[in-house]
């Protein structure tokens, strides 16, 4: 049977998208993760083809960073539900920017 809910996670770092997908039992809340992304621009192109519930994502990261891929998908009308990981200066830059679009935020601990 397919998941119920599927998850793209989208961060620079190799080790921190595999924490993110291995530290969670993520079949067990019936989360399939579609796809990882290393940048913005890999998670916009990630998004039109898989249609996730959810997105985690970075905030800083080359290429296009988590901000201008949030700004982009509401822009276009997309609704999806975006977890923001980030420093502690990532998540100022979120609050006083577009906390209201993010679903949720979370200071990474590295």
């Amino acid at each position: 049977m397919a998941a119920k809910y599927k998850m793209i996670i989208v961060d620079d770092e190799y080790l921190v998208r595999r924490g993110i997908r291995e530290t969670i039992d993520w079949s067990a809340l019936d989360v399939e993760i579609v796809a990882e992304c290393e940048n913005g621009k890999q998670a916009i192109a990630a998004v039109e083809r898989f249609q996730p519930d959810l997105i985690i994502s970075d905030v800083r990261m080359p290429v296009m960073d988590g901000l201008t891929v949030l700004k982009k998908l509401r822009a276009g009308g997309n609704k999806v539900n975006l977890t923001a990981l980030s420093s502690f200066t990532a998540a100022i830059a979120i609050s006083s920017t577009c906390a209201r679009q993010w679903s949720t935020a979370f200071p990474a601990m590295y």
